[in-house]
């Protein structure tokens, strides 16, 4: 516990400042039934479930994408949904458990971390900060590797930075933490290092106050345990792989990872991207994150003109939770590859931050009103974004599609909007009525009551959009329906190839024998047999010459994209 003279507050604080602890945890509700009611959206998880599947009907350690050998990523996620997967007939909602179970995780060791550093407010407070976000509702439920990583690097963090009671038990909680980082490298590779270095580091470095006084730091043979433990899982798997497989070792050691970053072939992104990106993922949030940075600021210029200050006036736990967003934020900056969910790993740190402000706020801080100003007016301003829409849809609905009657894409878009607009009507009072609650109890300074009617009306908002316009969205993510359709042709051929297509959802499906094969060999090799799948836009793109032996059987939609069904010319 911190000798922040702040922290004597909790001890006799009231439940309602203490935190909503029980109300936090029904936040997962809307993550759960977003994972139960869908399909497997493209592009990741048919990916992922098809090297899952693989994995469990060829055993070993190579893992295969499409009776291909598949480098991109470690095993420890294909194996866990594997294993949920043969148990449960490869049902969507168990191959996305392991994700889930870590999400949950996450959020546990998050409350253990923030108890540890500040004190119980923050441990009650933080769990929901952290689950009230869209990228954690978009992501966490999601068969996915990074709720896995971002599960494994936290504990890892929280092991690594707990000093309480004698070395031994030190040492021990520093071995566990190499191990999680071991395993978050066997879940996504050595990005998994890179959190749980930054995470401890900072944590260490400047969140002395949270250090206990008779504390006793691991020996120099304790932290190469750690490293050893934290290295060995993913490089003896990785070896052993390249033994069975010598043509995955340049992949393995180099391609997959410092090949990646530095050739950027995937997801380029400028640098301020996250900077742009960040704050919407985090929202309704944001605004008390801002706060939190802004102080972290003040901190560090405090600490500059003092550099031992240990007085209340500067937060030393807080400050290294905010060094420890800022490194790993900075690095996913710098690097040409930007992908969102990246930065999964780091939203425990910025729900941490957040409990702070508030838990500093109920304890007679002074608190920005600006916090729930903008926080109610953006669920005010989607709110009435929403009824916007479904009011426009309702009235000019007819003449909106025949504006865009030209372009298929947006036709599309909106007759699916269209369906959907009598039920943007309650999704968009949600949002009001949230927004109300929030800017009234924010005026009178009911802090507490405000912040937890942010993340509640957030909740609420995402389960009436996934119980309303998810059902009615799968078709279009899911290969399922194109899958069987296929499954069901009299055509059998040896395989279809897929050009501008992912192939693994139709193979997960129906058994689809799909691949990236040529075109062109594949008619060759089929004949009257062949069939391929090709995006509008790759097909416009063919030579005559190879179209004029092709025809067009069906024209299907999956996501945002047209597929075409082709079969050879003639038949």
């Amino acid at each position: 516990m911190t000798d922040d003279p702040r922290m004597s507050a909790d001890d006799g604080s009231s439940k309602s400042v203490r935190g909503p602890w029980l109300r936090a945890w029904p936040l997962v509700v809307p993550i759960l039934v977003f994972a139960a009611i869908r399909d497997l959206w493209a592009p990741d998880e048919p990916r992922y479930a098809q090297v899952a599947r693989e994995a469990m009907e060829r055993g070993g350690l190579v893992l295969h994408l499409n009776g291909e050998l598949y480098p991109d990523k470690p095993p420890l996620v294909y194996w866990l949904v594997g294993l949920f997967g043969e148990v449960s007939a490869w049902h969507e909602f168990a191959l996305r458990l392991p994700s889930i179970l870590a999400t949950l995780l996450s959020a546990v060791v998050l409350a253990r971390l923030a108890r540890r550093l500040f004190g119980e407010t923050e441990a009650r407070w933080a769990p929901l900060f952290f689950f009230a976000t869209p990228m954690v509702f978009e992501i966490g439920g999601r068969l996915q590797l990074d709720p896995m990583l971002a599960g494994l690097c936290l504990a890892a963090i929280d092991a690594g930075t707990d000093e309480r009671g004698p070395r031994p038990l030190a040492t021990r909680r520093l071995l566990l933490a190499g191990l999680f980082a071991g395993l978050g490298a066997l879940a996504k590779g050595p990005v998994a290092w890179l959190h749980v270095g930054c995470g401890i580091l900072a944590i260490r470095l400047l969140g002395a106050a949270s250090r206990p006084a008779d504390a006793v730091r691991p020996g120099k043979l304790a932290w190469a345990g750690f490293a050893a433990l934290a290295i060995l899982p993913v490089v003896t798997w990785a070896l052993l792989a390249s033994l069975e497989e010598p043509a995955l070792f340049e992949a393995l050691f180099f391609g997959q990872h410092l090949g990646r970053m530095v050739e950027a072939t995937q997801h380029p992104g400028p640098p301020w991207e996250h900077l742009l990106h960040f704050p919407l993922y985090f929202l309704p949030f944001t605004p008390f994150l801002v706060v939190a940075f802004a102080r972290a600021w003040r901190d560090v210029r405090a600490l500059r003109v003092a550099p031992a200050a240990r007085t209340s006036a500067v937060d030393r736990p807080a400050l290294g939770v905010a060094l420890w967003f800022t490194l790993v934020f900075a690095f996913f900056s710098a690097i040409p590859v930007k992908r969102d969910l990246y930065l999964l790993p780091i939203y425990p740190a910025a729900a941490l931050l957040c409990a702070r402000v508030l838990a500093d706020a109920l304890r007679g801080r002074s608190l920005p009103r600006a916090v729930f100003r903008v926080g109610g007016g953006v669920l005010a301003l989607s709110g009435i974004v929403v009824l916007a829409a479904s009011a426009t849809l309702l009235v000019a609905g007819e003449r909106l599609r025949a504006a865009v009657s030209d372009d298929i894409d947006r036709l599309d878009t909106v007759e699916f909007l269209d369906a959907r607009a009598p039920w943007l009507l309650p999704l968009g009072l949600v949002f009001l009525w949230g927004a109300r609650v929030v800017l009234r109890r924010g005026a009178r300074g009911d802090l507490a009551k405000a912040t937890d009617a942010l993340a509640q009306t957030f909740a609420l908002a995402m389960l009436v959009a996934v119980v309303t316009i998810v059902p009615a969205l799968d078709p279009f993510k899911s290969a399922r329906e194109l899958a069987t359709w296929l499954a069901a042709r009299p055509e059998r051929p040896q395989s279809i190839p897929c050009l501008g297509v992912q192939p693994e959802g139709y193979r997960f499906y129906a058994g689809v024998p799909t691949n990236k094969d040529p075109l062109d060999l594949a008619l060759d090799r089929d004949g009257a047999q062949f069939l391929a799948l090709v995006w509008r836009k790759d097909w416009n793109e063919l030579e005559d010459k190879l179209r004029d032996r092709m025809q067009i059987v069906r024209s299907w939609r999956v996501g945002s994209r047209e597929i075409l069904v082709l079969g050879a010319r003639g038949r």
